[in-house]
């Protein structure tokens, strides 16, 4: 069960503004309006063998998740390179995480699945979290929504989106095992991205409907627009993997 609403909230809400003080920065920084110290992506057959080290460095490109989002065939290549770091239990622990946290870094930025994460802020001032369950939890994904996610009406945007948080999940469960045996490797800052991210994949993924299309994710829609009638049903996240990394990032959330 979710306890702590008003701490979880200010602990999101941190989060969220040392990110985007730190966001600022970059998006400032005149070496990169100036395009310097940009790397292009490589072919998607070096994506493929590349070290989880160099793909972070090629992260930190703000070039990277655009080319991503733009070219399937590399987008596929990073993501079952790091699939395969991951889940490898040769790996050393830093690695599994490093590569898991990546994983999902790629799934959320080449969508609108990051910024939706990012409404986490929103969500937690104007929903009960306490309380999450069958009746609030569509209530709670709107208010994750950004503007140009609700105003595409087709729902492709947060369709895209839904599924890329989701397919984040096997990664944050890499990392909520890992921590469980030999903590968290990472920086400050990394773990409280992938607490964010995890919490709401976990939600997504205890959410299911009835009645309706017979797709979770339409049916979500659909009532986030107010033009379906399905039944909703949400089981509140039960798992030592999220509450390890909520552990890790200092968050109030218990279950």
């Amino acid at each position: 069960m979710l306890r702590s609403p008003a701490g979880a909230a200010a602990f999101v809400l941190v989060s969220a503004l040392l990110l985007a003080s730190c966001n600022q920065f970059f998006s400032v920084n005149l070496f990169q309006q100036a395009g310097l110290g940009q790397q292009s992506t490589p072919s998607a057959s070096a994506l493929a063998t590349m070290s989880v080290s160099d793909l972070q460095s090629l992260a930190e490109s703000p070039s990277f998740y655009t080319d991503l989002s733009n070219d399937a065939t590399k987008k596929g290549a990073v993501l079952t390179n790091l699939q395969g770091a991951y889940s490898s239990p040769s790996n050393s622990v830093s690695t599994i995480q490093s590569a898991a946290a990546l994983y999902a870094d790629v799934q959320l930025n080449t969508t609108d699945g990051a910024a939706i994460v990012a409404g986490l802020v929103g969500a937690a001032a104007t929903t009960d979290l306490s309380s999450l369950g069958q009746s609030t939890i569509v209530s709670f994904i709107k208010a994750t929504l950004p503007a140009d996610v609700l105003a595409d009406s087709t729902g492709t945007k947060f369709a895209q989106a839904v599924d890329a948080i989701l397919a984040a999940k096997p990664a944050y469960d890499a990392i909520g095992a890992t921590i469980q045996t030999s903590g968290w490797t990472g920086d400050a800052s990394t773990i409280g991205d992938v607490a964010q991210g995890a919490l709401l994949a976990y939600a997504l993924a205890g959410t299911a409907t009835s009645g309706g299309t017979g797709n979770t994710t339409t049916d979500l829609w659909n009532l986030i627009t107010g033009t379906g009638t399905a039944a909703v049903s949400f089981t509140t996240p039960n798992s030592s993997n999220l509450s390890a990394i909520l552990t890790a990032a200092h968050s109030p959330y218990t279950f």
